[in-house]
Order: structure tokens, then sequence, then C-alpha cells
């Protein structure tokens, strides 16, 4: 990885959209003064500032006669709605912050190769915030990926090393919405990247959010090896979380037995520490192992099953998805009145699910 032209862009096919309200070019203070004031209150991470001159001048077209000034002005106001974003979790400046810098990008394509050459740590910044953003809600993945891939291709080494708290975010947002393969495509170079730190990757919160990744892709031997530099007496280890992730990668690797043992375990040790909701699945996929590992556990697992089920609110989600994979379980087991007894209560899809039943029964 290292530094390349940038004019290659590969998000350069993104469809330009303009900011709302837009109404003409004058501005209240002169071009330079106000590229100096966002200079200053930018460096000086002075967001409150920062965003309270961005609601002032946002309706205007461009920021400066001179394109470069108004890429930087540009830049500066999308790079702060999106921290703002980050802060208060609001879509309208996830979609500014995106118009922000996506402008910015078209912008500096019209400045001079030297230009364009200092204005490469922005770019790569902005391409980093246009990742997150793309993948915050899930909106737009391929072009998440596509800013990542850029920046891998036209950023140094030491770039990625200043700004290594943006990738364990990208990440999480991929694993948050399945797509596990970018999950594992940004985890790669994230790990390549902390064996440059001192400190094991659980150190900066992200060591989860590998394995959940590599899982989820099913590289479960390489799940396996980060677990084993993770120590569950780490402080900021949460061992119900820990012995989850453990279990699912043994039950992925058809070790039953161990997933058992790992799934007892964070169990044993949630107490206060994990939501209901995360408790619930720790026990269905208990279940699950038991009947995997000898269809004789079928009361055991079934009791556990019924057990969470019954702690269910109805009508919910969490119920219908229980009563879903109860008649499926039933199905796999043969046991083809009690899988269309639990698929009849579902909302949706139960023809299609009892129709199955009544196929290979």
């Amino acid at each position: 990885m290292g530094k390349k032209n940038r004019r290659s862009n590969k998000n350069s096919s993104c469809t330009k959209r303009e900011l709302p309200a837009r109404k003409g070019k004058a501005v209240a203070m002169p071009a330079s003064t106000l590229r100096d004031t966002v200079t200053k209150l930018f460096l000086s991470k002075n967001l409150d500032e920062l965003s309270k001159l961005e609601s002032q001048y946002q309706h205007l077209d461009s920021f400066s006669d001179d394109p470069y000034a108004d890429a930087w002005i540009v830049h500066a106001f999308g790079t702060t709605v999106f921290n703002k974003h980050m802060q208060r979790n609001d879509s309208n400046d996830l979609d500014r912050s995106i118009l922000y810098l996506e402008r910015s990008k078209e912008i500096v394509k019209t400045l001079s190769a030297d230009n364009q050459d200092s204005f490469l740590q922005c770019l790569c910044y902005g391409e980093m915030s246009l990742s997150l953003c793309y993948s915050f809600d899930g909106r737009d993945m391929e072009k998440a990926i596509s800013s990542y891939r850029w920046i891998l291709e036209n950023c140094t080494r030491d770039y990625m090393q200043a700004e290594y708290h943006g990738l364990p975010n990208l990440m999480r947002n991929f694993n948050k919405f399945k797509r596990y393969d970018y999950a594992v495509e940004v985890s790669k170079e994230l790990r390549h990247m902390l064996s440059r730190f001192t400190a094991p990757p659980e150190q900066f919160g992200v060591g989860f959010e590998i394995v959940e990744a590599y899982i989820g892709y099913g590289e479960l031997l390489q799940a396996k090896s980060v677990l084993e530099g993770i120590s569950p007496a780490n402080k900021i280890v949460t061992i119900p979380y820990y012995e989850d992730l453990r279990g699912r990668a043994e039950f992925g690797l058809c070790n039953y037995g161990g997933a058992i043992h790992h799934f007892k375990v964070a169990i044993c040790k949630s107490d206060n520490e994990v939501s209901d909701k995360f408790e619930r699945a720790l026990a269905l996929k208990l279940g699950q192992a038991l009947l995997m590992k000898n269809k004789d556990n079928e009361v055991e697992a079934f009791e556990i099953f019924q057990k969470e089920l019954d702690r269910t609110v109805y009508p919910s989600d969490e119920r219908e998805e229980m009563h879903f994979m109860m008649g499926i379980e039933y199905r796999k087991l043969k046991k083809w009145d009690k899988s269309i007894e639990y698929l009849q209560c579902l909302t949706s899809q139960a023809d299609e699910a009892i129709a199955k039943t009544y196929l290979e029964r």
C-alpha cells in the first residue's frame, strides 16, 4: 500500500448531489477570512463553533473563488457535520456530511496535480468519513467498501496508523449489517496495523469485532486464533461475550461438546452484565448445540426453548423468531406434528414453512 494517483478515485462515478437551498455566492465575510477562520477552528477541533459557521453558510454555492480554498472549506464542513452526527446520531447530519464530502472530491478533481498532491491527506480523511457515513445505517455498503479500498491504494500506512480508530468503527458497521466479507477485508488491514503497536487488539476494543467478522464469514480457525490472543483476565473483556464467541466458533467447527461448555459458562457468568436479548440468544444457541451433539438431548433442549419463549412478550419479533426456530428444530427431528404446531403460530411466512414440513413428512 502506498501513495498513488488520486485522480483514479474509484468513487468518482458517484452521482453528484447538491446541498439543499443554495441561493448564491456572496458571503458575509471575505473568502480569505472565512478560510482562515475555518482553518483555525478545524485545527483546534472546535466543532461547536465550526458547526455554527457551517449552519450560517451552508446555503452558498461556493465559499471562495479559489478552488483549493473552496475544497478545503467544503471538506472541513463535511467532516465537522460528520463528527456532530457521531455525537447526536442525526440522519440529517449524515446526509449533509455525504453531500459536502462528495462535493469536496469533485472540486479537487479540478485542481492542478500539485494541489491535488497537497490535498491528499484531506482526501484520505474524507474517504474514511464517507466509508463510515455510507455504512453507518447500511445505506450503501458498496460505496463504503469502495472508499476504504481507495484509502488503501492512495494513502500511506502512516496515515492509516494515525487514523486507526476509523477502521474498528467501519468493521463494526459491516458486522452490524452482516457484510462479513467486507468486515474481514477491513479486519486484515486492522490486524496488520495493530501489530505495529505493542498492545494486543483487545486493548483497542476491536478484538471481539474481528472475531465476529471471522465467525460470520466462516473463517472459524482464524476466529479461534484471534480469541487465543485475548485474555479473559483483561479487565475490559466481558466474559459472557468472550465465551459466546468461543462457543460459536466451536459450534461452527462441529465441536458441539466444546460449544455447549462455552455457552453454559457464558450463561453462568451473565448476571446483570448483558441484555435480556443477548441472554436469550445464548440459551437458544445452547439448546441448538445440545440437539446437534445428540438427539437424545431433545427434552433438555426444548425445555430451554420453551422457557425462553415463555419469557418473551406477545406479540413480538423475538417470539416470532422463536416459534420459527422451534418449528424448524422439530422438523429436523422428524416430529412433524410438533413442527406444524409451532409454525402455525407464525404471523408471516407460515404457509411456506408449514408446506416444507409437509413435503419432508
